[in-house]
């Protein structure tokens, strides 16, 4: 049995009526709104009366699947979806879309172009630390060295 997040009985129906709401936004019926999810439609029923805890891989597929909210899903706030533009390219541009953890992780999902520009500024950071790093490695053997000495 897959692990559930444990939701006082109040908020878990809320958040079924939030999960409710969305599908219908979506105009979809339960069964399709499952059907894409990958889940029954008997344990979504469950989720939207507030009945069933919701698993993390179902919290990871409705907001992977249908940019749903985190912040909606939780806490009723915000929007329903999350807003996105594919087509940004440039750094600054992305930072200003970035808002919230969910944006980032987002793009980490989502944009190729994205995840291609953090490995380029981690080598960029390894590289211009790689000097540091190596005299720290130094300094700290050396250290040690000496304190074996003195004992």
């Amino acid at each position: 049995m897959k692990q559930g997040i444990i939701v006082p009985i109040d908020e878990l129906q809320a958040f079924g009526r939030r999960v409710r709401s969305i599908r219908e936004h979506l105009h979809l019926q339960q069964n399709e709104f499952a059907a894409g999810l990958e889940f029954s439609e008997g344990y979504l029923c469950q989720i939207e009366k507030g009945k069933a805890n919701p698993t993390y891989e179902f919290f990871y597929k409705l907001v992977s699947t249908y940019n749903a909210s985190m912040d909606y899903l939780f806490y009723g706030k915000g929007e329903l979806f999350f807003k996105r533009r594919m087509d940004v390219e440039d750094n600054e541009a992305i930072r200003d879309t970035i808002d919230t953890n969910d944006d980032l992780l987002w793009f980490l999902e989502n944009s190729e172009l994205f995840r291609m520009k953090i490995m380029i500024e981690a080598k960029r950071f390894l590289y211009d630390s790689e000097e540091n790093i190596r005299k720290d490695i130094q300094h700290e053997r050396k250290k040690r060295k000496k304190e074996e000495k003195q004992e």
